[in-house]
């Protein structure tokens, strides 16, 4: 039995929305063109959506990407089959674009303080004295304020460390301040704290 493809096409542009430049739409363009590799002029939605969003700094689940779907199109039944076509496929962009993610800043001040290799890619992580310097430089938070103190920091940075790694850190084998806590991580912790 062959699969249905349901198409969510829209023509013209919501009210509201950021405007977005030509040079932006240009871009837009050539993402939608990596995915539309038949030349249909459509794409699958849910793969399209989800390595354009996480591009732009969001970390969008298949959830959330159904509900943007049925936000621009609640006429169209949504599933794993859905296509967009670039119409559709801008305007969920531009609406994203316009709504810059919490997360944003972090993953900024994450590459700031070297938890990505810039010639690699690869997350090295941070270590305690460097979350320390985002959390006062790029989040505001002083030693020794209310907010957060040198010991909630490494007790954030110890709650995500793998169990067996916490217990060598309590017998002493570990000193907590040699960890490093990779991307995820810190985004969870930093979600944990009230920060995005």
């Amino acid at each position: 039995m062959a699969s249905t493809k349901t198409r969510a096409t829209q023509s013209g542009s919501k009210g509201g929305r950021q405007q977005v430049t030509e040079l932006q739409r240009e871009e837009i363009r050539k993402a939608f063109d990596c995915f539309d590799t038949d030349g249909s002029g459509s794409v699958n939605a849910f793969t399209a959506l989800k390595v354009t969003l996480t591009v732009l700094g969001f970390q969008p689940k298949k959830a959330d990407i159904r509900k943007l779907l049925q936000k621009e199109r609640s006429d169209v039944i949504i599933d794993d089959n859905t296509l967009l076509d670039f119409n559709t496929f801008l305007d969920i962009v531009t609406e994203m674009m316009g709504t810059p993610p919490p997360e944003r800043e972090l993953y900024k001040a994450y590459h700031e303080m070297g938890g990505i290799n810039p010639q690699t890619g690869e997350d090295r992580g941070l270590g305690v004295d460097e979350l320390r310097i985002v959390a006062e430089e790029r989040l505001g938070l002083k030693r020794g304020t209310q907010r957060m103190t040198d010991e909630e920091l490494q007790e954030m940075v110890f709650q995500t460390l793998p169990k067996e790694t916490q217990v060598l850190v309590m017998q002493g084998k570990i000193p907590l301040e040699q960890q490093r806590i990779n991307l995820p991580d810190f985004l969870r912790m930093m979600k944990k704290t009230g920060q995005c």
